[in-house]
């Protein structure tokens, strides 16, 4: 019984793994690492986000009950949250 050959699907056509020779086999394979990589960041960047969000929510409940001491110059477009203007208002007293 002969081995049967490994293919795949690049854009919508099918290729022996076997006529790719080395090197495109070695791409081939990159392609897949950057691929992984690519859904591992974003699973990452959604973990963050996620938290971000909860520590701006956190942060703007504890601002609730805190007096500003001051308003702070409008910056043309700025559409920043308070968790994320937080550390770049910070004085140094």
């Amino acid at each position: 019984m002969a081995e049967e050959e490994r293919k795949v699907t690049i854009d919508g056509k099918i290729y022996r793994l076997a006529d790719l020779g080395e090197n495109g086999e070695a791409q081939l394979n990159n392609l897949r690492g950057c691929e992984m990589e690519l859904t591992e960041l974003q699973r990452k960047t959604a973990i963050v986000q996620t938290a971000r969000a909860a520590y701006a929510r956190t942060l703007q409940e504890i601002l609730k009950s805190v007096t500003p001491v001051g308003t702070a110059p409008s910056q043309e477009g700025n559409t920043s949250t308070a968790a994320a203007t937080a550390e770049a208002s910070q004085s140094t007293n």
